[in-house]
């Protein structure tokens, strides 16, 4: 079976299979602690007794996110800083033709 883990780092559970920490047999260990809880040969049993352990310890949500909005000027002065010096003068390149130009 592939090495699996899935850890919920705050609640300190996880889900291993073919770890350092569980034997390599075909089993999901869940573990509390470090300590392994129960085995299951199914991954949804071993994640339903997962999702229990997480529910008991009642952890508060994570704050969320906040990102400052993007404005006009933030955004214009974030694609000046990456654009060259000839496309801020508007000065185009000149093409010089395909593979084939000026051949007969």
């Amino acid at each position: 079976m592939p090495f699996f883990r899935t850890v919920n780092v705050r609640a300190n559970v996880s889900i291993e299979s073919a770890t350092d920490k569980v034997p390599d047999d075909g089993y999901y260990y869940v573990l509390r602690q470090g300590k392994i809880e129960a085995r299951f040969r199914r991954l949804k049993q071993a994640q339903e007794l997962y999702a229990e352990f997480i529910a008991e310890m009642n952890l508060p949500s994570l704050p969320k996110r906040t990102e400052t909005p993007v404005t006009n000027e933030r955004m214009l002065n974030e694609t000046i800083t990456y654009m060259s010096n000839k496309a801020l003068l508007g000065i185009e390149k000149k093409r010089k033709g395909g593979r084939f130009n000026g051949r007969r």
